[in-house]
């Protein structure tokens, strides 16, 4: 089958897909403010008094720039250009060094929680720096986004999504905008292969709906909601 027939399909496949996850918008949207109002809500800890700044930054910005987990987990303090609004991503899958920019929502509030961060911990390299100076681990990730998931008060069990999904909300949400704008697959998918690090022809996946649970479908259905007042709509809309 020829690289044309799939762009075809997809965009075919794309029409039926966009109907369906337009029916539960304002269903879904709830679960996702539910989710960044339990991190903005997320207890002090004594002691690890930066915790409660973290929790609100990393997921939103993991999710307003498609980014992995081990991505976001890694930044450095040095990889934030705040006047040019862009992170570096230097330690990616694929060794796929990149400087991506930023919604300047989401510049505004990695500024103020950096201000803040170098009250409480003064020299810290990494960005989202632990109680020891180093950088968080996977499972803590994992374990934080499943504890804000349980505070959220949403229905569906937590163990059903992880951090991984916020990024395949982000593919998703861009390739369905394009959908309902007509917009050239062959010419657009590159730029979001190129912003989001793998292989070019990897974007075809999340639009073909390949999907690893129903939480990750339910994220998918996120275009525009009362929660895009604090992850912005701008953030979907970087092509």
């Amino acid at each position: 089958i020829s690289f044309s027939s799939h762009l075809f399909r997809m965009q075919l496949r794309s029409t039926y897909l966009f109907s369906f996850l337009s029916q539960s918008l304002i269903k879904i949207a709830l679960q996702l403010e539910h989710f960044f109002d339990a991190t903005d809500h997320y207890p002090h800890r004594g002691n690890s008094p930066l915790l409660e700044y973290i929790i609100p930054v990393i997921f939103r910005l993991q999710y307003a720039c498609g980014l992995r987990p081990q991505e976001v987990r890694l930044l450095k303090r040095a990889d934030f250009d705040f006047g040019k609004g862009t992170i570096y991503i230097s330690e990616s899958k694929w060794c796929k060094d990149r400087c991506l920019p930023v919604n300047p929502e989401i510049v505004t509030l990695c500024k103020r929680y950096d201000a803040i961060a170098q009250t409480i911990c003064p020299g810290h390299i990494y960005f989202f720096s632990s109680k020891n100076g180093s950088a968080y681990t996977h499972g803590w990730l994992t374990a934080i986004f499943h504890k804000c998931w349980e505070l959220s008060g949403n229905k569906e069990t937590s163990k059903s999504c992880v951090p991984y999904d916020l990024r395949h909300n982000f593919a998703t949400c861009t390739l369905l905008r394009w959908a309902r704008e007509g917009k050239d697959f062959e010419a657009y998918l590159p730029y979001l292969s190129t912003y989001m690090g793998h292989a070019w022809s990897q974007p075809f996946m999340y639009m073909l709906g390949v999907g690893r649970n129903t939480i990750k479908i339910s994220m998918q259905k996120t275009i525009q909601s009362t929660f895009l007042e604090k992850v912005p709509s701008q953030s979907l809309s970087l092509f």
